[in-house]
Formats: C-alpha cells, structure tokens, sequence
C-alpha cells in the first residue's frame, strides 16, 4: 500500500503542477479530481464494509483426530460495488492448548455476489477446535488504504480420539458377586437363567424345558416357542480416570490424547464383551463426574465433558479415594488409567478397594522398564498392571489379555 501512495502522491503533485502551468478550467477540475479521489474511494470502501456479511460452514461436528476436515468461509457482498481486495482473519484454537493458529482468506468479490472458500485442516491432538472469524479487511481499488472491522462468527468442531481393538476380554471372573447379588442389568450378548426378564424368543430345540415355552405365541405360530431369559450382569465395572498431566504444552496434550484413546478403547472393548460399565473422574475444582455406559451412544456424553478445557488437570484428582465414589462400595472391578504410578498409589488402592479386583492401565511416554520394586508393589498388593506406550497405543492396547 506504501507504493501506491506514493504513487497517488506523485499523481497528486503533477496534477498541481500541471494545474499552474496552464491555468484552464479543465486542469482545475482534474486537479480538484484527483485531491477528493481518496474520500471517494473510502466512502464506497466504508459502504461495501457495511453491507458485506460473513459466516463459517462445518460439513460435520466431529473429525477422527488426524483426519482431514473442511472449513468453509462464506462472503456475500450485498452492494453494487465490487469488491478487488478483501482479507479475512481466521483464528482456531484446541480449547486443551493455548496456541492459537491463524489463517488469512484473500479474494476478490463481483457486485452482488457470493463466495466460498474451503479451507482444509487437520488436527493432530484430540480437542474442541474453536474456529472464529475474529476481523475482516477491505481495500480501496487503488488499494492505497484498507478499513477494517470486527466481526464474531464463531464454530466449533469436536476432534475425537481414534478407538484401539483390545483382541481378548481382559475382565476376570472370580470376583463375580453371587446370584444373590440385586441388579437391574441383564446382558444383551447372552441368555441366561433369570425369568425376571426374557432375552429373547426362538424356535423349539431338542431339550428345551416345557416350562419355558411360549403357549400363546406357539398357538400363533403353530410351532413350538421358547422364551430365553436373561443373563444378570454381576459385575459392577468402574473405569476411574487420573488426569495428572506433565507440565508443557506439547506433552500436556500428547498424554490427554493418550489417555482418550485408552478409556474409550477399554470401555470399547468392556461393550464388547459384555460389560456395562461406569466411567468416573474428579476435576480440579474437586467436583467428580460419573458416566454409565450401557451402549456405545454413551460414548458422546463422556466427550463432550472431556473435550472441554476444564477437564484437564495439573494435580492429582485422588480417583482412588472411595469415599468421593459414595455408592461404589460394591464394585466387582477397578480399572485405573493414569500416566503416573507410584508405590503409595498403589498401597492406598489396595487399602481403599479391598475385595475389588484392580487393574492400572499405566501410559509411560517412552520403554522405560517398571522398576523392580514397583513391580513387586503390584504383586504384593495383587494389582494387575497392563504398560501402555504413548508411541504404540494401538499395538500396546491390542496385546492386552488375562493375567
């Protein structure tokens, strides 16, 4: 913009000279011209700005973290003047980090016109990206000076962690409560042998017991009928997540990432085999969040609570503590995701949930080995410890099995 003022300048100047040299109305008029040219151009610059309206499209709510995703931004300029040169400020931030990214939209608009312009993007970490058109720029034609003005569009993607397989069901049995044992929640995988609530119906086979036909659908069907009952679910899971995270920005997001896509890979796997369980986990101001998961659209109530900034922590959130968990006294299963481990935390787990079978999903970032005594700490207290490296998760996750 620099040189075309001085250009104008030049232009300014020659007019004048030009205007003394041969005293004429016309040269007056071109001189007169040339001086009120930039007011001129403002006011159709300041009256374009006005009338030109912006927005941002998302084709979806929600990306795999590391797919690409497409943001759109939308122009319509509503006047009769065209517009040559407009620049957009476009800011997007992972509400986890306080890095701030910026994208600059250039384009040129014809007279009562639309644009699009996609702009495609990627995320390497998990998160709420929050995209926002913070200003946006318009210049003259001679682009000699430019007006702005603050706009606040504002749109937000969820950027989601992969799930990893976990081939074999890692949930041991002998803890199992007994039938005896009060619940409300019967296994979509399998039959079993409680009439308070039928499974399903099927055809007759050869050692059915008669008590379980189905009189009045086998009449309909005139076929022999049998009511399945249902298998009660005796295991009380619950997955207790620790979101102590290293201080830095790059390794704060490095290990949340590694702790999404465990929990989700474990509670995958727990669906998959026929577990219903709970997910728990406390927050810094102290407060505790607890998530049932019977089928996986539960999944979507968990992020959207952890994709938010206020879920992560710089402290330790004390998951162990069984008094914070009120009615939890009758887990059958502990599953503890944390990126650090120590002797005392694995001594108070052992005191606080006595009876309950443990398991620490450890996540280290690199193949440091477990020390020796730290290792005796999980047998002596019969805690199960599964090593999950942070640069193989999907490999670490997947060779995951009973004891």
């Amino acid at each position: 913009m620099l040189r075309n003022k001085i250009v104008y300048l030049f232009f300014l100047l020659f007019a004048g000279i030009l205007s003394i040299l041969y005293n004429v109305y016309f040269m007056s008029v071109v001189f007169i011209a040339v001086i009120l040219l930039p007011f001129f151009l403002m006011g159709i610059t300041a009256t374009t700005l006005y009338f030109l309206k912006t927005d941002l499209e998302l084709l979806d709510t929600s990306a795999r973290k590391g797919d690409p995703f497409s943001v759109a931004v939308l122009v319509n300029n509503q006047t009769l003047f065209p517009v040559t040169k407009l620049t957009i400020e476009l800011t997007y931030k992972n509400e986890l980090s306080d890095l701030v990214k910026k994208e600059a939209v250039t384009l040129a608009l014809d007279l009562r016109s639309s644009r699009r312009i996609d702009i495609n993007l990627s995320s390497t970490h998990c998160g709420t990206i929050q995209f926002q058109i913070k200003r946006i720029k318009v210049y003259d034609y001679f682009q000699m000076f430019r007006i702005s003005k603050k706009v606040n569009v504002c749109k937000s993607l969820a950027v989601i962690p992969p799930i990893h397989a976990i081939k074999e069901d890692f949930i041991e049995d002998k803890y199992n409560i007994e039938s005896d044992f009060d619940t409300d929640n019967f296994s979509k995988h399998r039959s079993g042998n409680d009439p308070s609530e039928v499974f399903g119906i099927r055809e007759y086979r050869e050692g059915d017991k008669a008590s379980r036909i189905h009189w009045k659908l086998s009449y309909k069907q005139n076929t022999l009928m049998i009511k399945e009952f249902s298998e009660p679910i005796k295991d009380s899971i619950f997955i207790l997540l620790d979101f102590y995270l290293v201080e830095g920005e790059r390794k704060r997001l490095y290990y949340y990432d590694g702790l999404l896509e465990t929990v989700l890979s474990v509670s995958n796997a727990c669906l998959d085999y026929g577990h219903p369980h709970s997910i728990y986990w406390c927050k810094e101001n102290g407060s505790c969040i607890e998530q049932k998961i019977t089928e996986r659209e539960d999944y979507y109530g968990v992020l959207d609570v952890l994709l938010q900034e206020d879920a992560v922590t710089h402290s330790y959130s004390n998951a162990f503590n069984k008094k914070q968990l009120l009615s939890k006294d009758k887990a059958t299963h502990v599953i503890y995701i944390t990126t650090h481990v120590t002797e005392e935390m694995i001594a108070q787990a052992s005191r606080e949930w006595y009876g309950t079978l443990l398991y620490v999903f450890y996540i280290k970032v690199d193949e440091t080995v477990v020390s020796k005594e730290l290792h005796e700490s999980f047998t002596m207290n019969d805690v199960i410890l599964y090593e999950i490296l942070l640069d193989d998760l999907k490999g670490s996750l997947g060779k995951i099995s009973k004891r």
